[in-house]
């Protein structure tokens, strides 16, 4: 990996099928590795909150499974600490792992779910008469058919079918002849290599930083930090705040745009957001990351100037829209996608948008003065600044702008 690449995010999926070949969802599975055939290398949870942060915040539900659903798989701490309750139950299954236990916490949280509104499947199941509340819950039970014949599962299935409603999956199917057989023993949803391999998807993100993750997890469970605080927090990370816009986005509320920071910690909930920086905490183990550390601090330091920019031009109430307009125009390059890709990934309002794509609106002027600064284009700065009235605090303003974000990423 060169100075200018980000490391790469990577999801693995897999389809799901109905009698009719009509396809009803894909598994969402977790890869260490491009060249990765299987998950290796990581405890449950990990794989869990990494295919979550990758999927969801990373690689987005609308390119990775577009109109399907995703199945993704729960352990028993997210199951737990309700950590699915991050994921939109209209495009979600919630697969129990067969590695859950069957006691009165589980199956407490496995109802908490259900009241929730989420849909469930009992993931590899072959578990005995202690997992009948379980499946009671469930719609669908998932059977890992490789090596079994419908004789050998006929009492299973037997079993299974006493309760009404329950759909069966067969899992592992590989050729065309089990697959007959099993759509002949009444099975109602297919999975395995007679459809497709595990396909990985991939994108390209910033990695945040851990530190910042455990700042923001203190802070959020002080009742007494203000939304300033958090904002402030998210400002010095760029990854953080990116996800952060990712997760309000994600969480479907029916507005027309994020506008700051502070907003979208509002719109997403305190509650909401630690469970997904606990997510993040547990994705994020420590590695060596090749980003261009100045491409990252150019990118802070602009939306400093920007806050700054506003504030001095008598702008405040739009200082905080500022900071983040400043911080998106530089992400692309980071990104390496179009500044269009980018904003599609993210819900803001309509006038960050016309300042990013169009160079438009009332934004515009004070991002191009930002951007001139930084580029040492002293005659267009000195023209845009007059209109602005902010001549003669352009240059301490450039000057703290750059110690902040140095100060910020830097840890001085």
């Amino acid at each position: 990996m060169t100075g200018n690449e980000l490391p790469d995010v990577l999801v693995a999926r897999q389809p799901i099928f109905d009698r009719a070949d009509r396809l009803i969802g894909y598994e969402l599975l977790y890869r260490a590795a491009i060249t990765d055939r299987a998950a290796l290398g990581a405890d449950h949870v990990t794989m869990s909150s990494t295919t979550l942060i990758n999927g969801v915040l990373s690689i987005g539900f609308d390119r990775l499974i577009g109109r399907a659903r995703a199945w993704v798989n729960i352990p028993t701490e997210m199951l737990i600490g309700q950590h699915w309750r991050v994921l939109d139950a209209a495009r979600c299954m919630i697969e129990i792992l067969e590695t859950v236990p069957a006691n009165a916490e589980t199956l407490s949280a496995c109802q908490a779910l259900r009241a929730a509104g989420y849909d469930v499947a009992l993931d590899d199941f072959v578990a005995g008469d202690e997992y009948e509340p379980f499946v009671s819950l469930a719609q669908v039970v998932k059977l890992d058919v490789l090596g079994q014949t419908p004789e050998s599962l006929r009492d299973m299935v037997a079993r299974l079918r006493k309760h009404s409603g329950i759909k069966l999956l067969a899992e592992r199917v590989e050729t065309q002849e089990q697959l007959a057989a099993w759509r002949h023993a009444g099975f109602d949803y297919f999975q395995g290599y007679v459809f497709a391999r595990p396909e990985i998807v991939t994108g390209r993100d910033l990695p945040p930083r851990l530190a910042g993750i455990v700042t923001l997890m203190n802070r959020l469970s002080k009742p007494d930090t203000s939304d300033r605080e958090l904002e402030e927090a998210f400002q010095t990370d760029p990854a953080l705040a990116l996800r952060l816009l990712r997760i309000a986005n994600s969480a479907a509320m029916g507005i027309g745009g994020v506008s700051s920071i502070r907003q979208a910690i509002r719109l997403v909930g305190r509650g909401m957001l630690h469970r997904w920086l606990a997510l993040l905490f547990s994705a994020s183990a420590p590695r060596a990351t090749d980003v261009d550390a100045e491409r990252l601090l150019s990118a802070v330091e602009r939306a400093r100037m920007c806050e700054l920019l506003a504030t001095a031009a008598h702008r405040t109430n739009e200082a905080s829209t500022l900071f983040l307009t400043g911080l998106l125009s530089a992400l692309d390059a980071l990104l390496g996608v179009s500044m269009e890709t980018l904003v599609a990934r993210v819900n803001v309002v309509d006038d960050v948008q016309d300042a990013l794509l169009r160079r438009e609106g009332p934004l515009a002027d004070v991002l191009s003065l930002a951007e001139a600064c930084q580029r040492g284009d002293w005659n267009a700065a000195s023209v845009l600044a007059a209109s602005e009235g902010v001549t003669s605090a352009l240059p301490p303003i450039t000057s703290e702008a750059a110690q902040w974000a140095r100060d910020a990423l830097l840890g001085s």
